[in-house]
Parts: structure tokens; C-alpha cells; sequence
């Protein structure tokens, strides 16, 4: 089973937030992600890419710029 990391993009730096992500959830103005044990966090964005084959990677921008 293969399951995401997320990253944020803010000025011009990724940065790991969240690993073993299994379901993600757009709510207002960002997304909800929950990992394979319930946990979930919300970060407000816009997602970039989505990567489900090689990275198994979620992109997103942090809207700051």
C-alpha cells in the first residue's frame, strides 16, 4: 500500500508536513488530510500537483506569495 506525503511550497522552499496520508478532503479555503491512523490536520492552500505514481506526493501552495 502506498500511501502520500504532503508538502507545502511557501517562498520558494517545500517543506514536508504530513506522511502517510490515506484520504484528503477539500474544505473552504484549504484541505483536511487524514493519515492511516485517524490523525488529521487542515492546512489552507491551493493544491499544486499530485504525484500518485512515482513520489506519491501531494504539492500545495501556501497562498502567502
Amino acid at each position: 500500500m502506498c500511501l502520500s506525503k504532503v508538502y507545502i511550497n511557501s517562498n520558494g522552499e517545500s517543506k514536508e508536513v504530513m506522511r502517510e496520508v490515506a484520504y484528503m478532503e477539500a474544505k473552504d479555503d484549504g484541505f483536511l488530510f487524514f493519515d492511516l491512523f485517524g490523525e488529521n490536520i487542515f492546512f489552507k492552500g491551493t493544491v499544486m500537483s499530485v504525484d500518485f505514481m512515482d513520489k506519491n506526493s501531494i504539492i500545495m501552495d501556501d497562498n502567502d506569495n
